[in-house]
């Protein structure tokens, strides 16, 4: 599993309370030593979508 699709998974176990009128999305950050990445993700009850993500690896 990718890190970010972990994060994700991650926040969408813990956040159950999701709104029913439509999806909330979420912007995750990992900094690390090496390269950066930024993901978007929308969730709904019972339903995750990886939107984008991108990577700087400078």
């Amino acid at each position: 599993m990718h890190d970010c699709a972990a994060n994700a998974f991650n926040y969408g176990i813990y956040e159950t309370d999701f709104s029913n009128a439509g999806p909330t999305y979420v912007s995750f950050a990992d900094i690390g030593r090496c390269d950066t990445r930024e993901s978007i993700v929308s969730f709904e009850a019972g339903h995750t979508r990886m939107l984008s993500l991108a990577l700087d690896s400078s």
